[in-house]
């Protein structure tokens, strides 16, 4: 469509041409060359200009990787078995024993300390096997047929062997009963009789049949200032039950040590302090030195601070001195018309 005004263009500036070239005096042939090449450079075939290329760098630059968060890990399901196995029900004693509670005065008595005659008599020395040589086990086989649980309608407690056909315990152990049940290690459940109490000292003895039930007395010692930091042996029934055939198997034993001796007067007596944790059940269990000989007897006193919390780490004992004095006191009174 555009090709006749573009000859149209070109016969007009060839005409214009030959008339300025014959103006000028030129030839012809050179207006004819000159024309020729004219048109030439305006033909549609002329030559494009090349296109200048663009330089990148050399070697290229490597391109920075994109980190992409790793697939997180597929979680392993956890095998269950079927069915479900069914849950062991944790058999209790029945009924559960009953804690006694021991009461003390209100106020509290302040304790008087022990005086002691001036000089001191010389004390006649105990050779006691170190710490480390007690052999707790031959101990315990030695005294534990000698210990037996006292059980009554209230509660139940502690005792020990202290004499032929007698057993000693905490007086608020039997409070208020005229006969006990005595139940052993491994011997058949026995009767026994509440004949003595001391409710100020919380000692009392029970008697049973020594025929029909052989049971071998502990021997005794009384501990003095000098034995302070001694250790000591627990035994007592706070932990354990009565099996079907009315057994209750050993008592349970505890390590303290020796802290203190006090004396509570006429509102107590003298009392041994041991830092071992002592449970309702204890209460009338032997406290033992290193070669099995009864010190004292235990309390099981249980004291709860203002908050309702227990206080534990310290227990008193009724010292061996004050049993020994009551044991002669009831033989005086047994023997008496």
């Amino acid at each position: 469509m555009r090709r006749p005004r573009y000859a149209l263009g070109l016969a007009v500036a060839g005409t214009l041409a030959l008339l300025c070239l014959a103006a000028c005096g030129t030839s012809e042939e050179d207006v004819d060359a000159k024309i020729a090449t004219a048109v030439a450079d305006l033909s549609p075939g002329a030559s494009v200009p090349t296109a200048t290329p663009i330089v990148f760098p050399t070697p290229l630059p490597t391109a920075t990787p994109i980190a992409l968060p790793p697939p997180l890990p597929t979680a392993t399901p956890i095998a269950l078995p079927t069915p479900l196995p069914t849950a062991t029900p944790i058999v209790l004693p029945t009924p559960l024993p009953t804690a006694t509670p021991v009461e003390f005065p209100t106020p509290l008595p302040t304790a008087t300390p022990v005086e002691f005659p001036t000089p001191l008599p010389t004390a006649t020395p105990v050779t006691l096997p170190p710490d480390g040589d007690v052999d707790v086990a031959a101990l315990y086989q030695d005294v534990a047929d000698s210990v037996v649980y006292i059980e009554t309608p209230d509660g139940l407690g502690t005792g020990w062997v202290v004499g032929e056909g007698l057993i000693a315990t905490n007086e608020h152990v039997v409070r208020d009963q005229e006969a006990v049940t005595v139940r052993h290690a491994f011997l058949p459940p026995f009767r026994a009789d509440v004949v003595f109490a001391d409710a100020v000292l919380d000692v009392a003895f029970v008697a049973y049949n020594a025929e029909a039930t052989a049971l071998e007395p502990l021997p005794r010692r009384a501990v003095t200032s000098d034995n302070l930091g001694e250790t000591l042996f627990v035994m007592g029934y706070s932990s354990i039950g009565v099996q079907e055939n009315g057994t209750v198997g050993g008592a349970a034993v505890k390590r303290g040590v020796l802290s203190q001796i006090v004396g509570f007067g006429d509102q107590g007596g003298r009392q041994l302090r041991v830092d071992a944790v002592v449970d309702p059940g204890d209460s009338g269990g032997p406290v033992l030195d290193t070669l099995g000989r009864v010190v004292g007897m235990s309390k099981g006193v249980v004291e709860i601070d203002e908050t309702g919390r227990r206080i534990v780490g310290i227990f008193y004992a009724v010292h061996t001195e004050e049993i020994e004095a009551l044991l002669t006191q009831y033989e005086a009174e047994a023997t008496s018309p």
